[in-house]
C-alpha cells in the first residue's frame, strides 16, 4: 500500500513538473502561431483579451492571414470565435448564417432541415474557403438532419443520416447568399 502511495506521488509531481515547463504565455503562443508582422499591436492586444477568461489554452488560427483570425476551445461546451481584422481592430464575425433570407432559399432546397436550420448548434464548424476578388467570401459547413420513416407504423420508424453540405457567400458576414446545397445519405452524394 505504501509503494502504491508512493508510485502515485512520483508520478504526480513529474506530470506537474512537466505540465509547468511545457506551458506558455498567449503572447508567446500568438507570435509563434501567426505571421504576427500582419498585425499592429492594438490587433494582438485585442486579441489576447478576447481569450482572457478561458479556463483552458484556447486552439488559435489563421483563417485568412492579415484578414480573419480566430480561436476556438475543446470540450463538451467548447467556444469558437471569428475576427475580421477592419482599420486594425477586431470585428466579432459570425459564419454561420442566421438571416431569414438565407435560411428561407436554403429549406426551400432541403425540407428536412427547416427545423434544424436557424439552430446554430446543429451546424459544423464552417470553412472560410476564399476570398474573391471582390471582398466576397466563400463558406462551406455541414448541417445534418434525421429521415425517419412513418410515424403511423406499430413499430418505431427507422432513422436515416442526412448531411447537407451548405456552400454560401457573405461580403459583411451578415447576410449570406446561398450558392448550393449537396446532400448526403450515410456519407454517400444523393443526386
Amino acid at each position: 500500500m505504501l509503494k502504491k502511495n508512493l508510485l502515485l506521488i512520483a508520478l504526480s509531481s513529474m506530470c506537474l513538473s512537466y505540465a509547468q515547463e511545457s506551458e506558455i504565455t498567449l503572447k508567446q503562443l500568438i507570435s509563434n502561431s501567426f505571421e504576427t508582422k500582419l498585425y499592429n499591436q492594438n490587433v494582438i492586444d485585442e486579441y489576447e483579451k478576447s481569450m482572457e477568461n478561458l479556463r483552458d489554452t484556447p486552439i488559435i488560427y489563421e483563417i485568412i492571414p492579415g484578414d480573419i483570425i480566430g480561436w476556438t476551445t475543446r470540450g463538451a461546451h467548447s467556444i469558437r470565435k471569428n475576427f475580421r481584422i477592419v482599420n486594425d481592430k477586431l470585428v466579432p464575425i459570425e459564419a454561420i448564417p442566421s438571416d431569414n433570407n438565407f435560411i428561407t432559399s436554403l429549406t426551400n432546397k432541403a425540407p428536412e432541415i427547416k427545423e434544424r436550420a436557424t439552430d446554430g448548434s446543429n451546424w459544423k464548424s464552417p470553412s472560410i474557403i476564399k476570398e474573391s476578388k471582390n471582398s466576397t467570401y466563400i463558406l462551406s459547413s455541414e448541417i445534418s438532419a434525421h429521415s425517419s420513416g412513418s410515424p403511423y407504423s406499430p413499430a418505431p420508424p427507422p432513422t436515416t443520416k442526412i448531411d447537407y453540405e451548405v456552400v454560401y457567400s457573405t461580403k459583411d458576414f451578415k447576410t449570406f447568399k446561398l450558392i448550393g446545397v449537396k446532400k448526403y445519405e450515410n456519407r454517400k452524394l444523393v443526386k
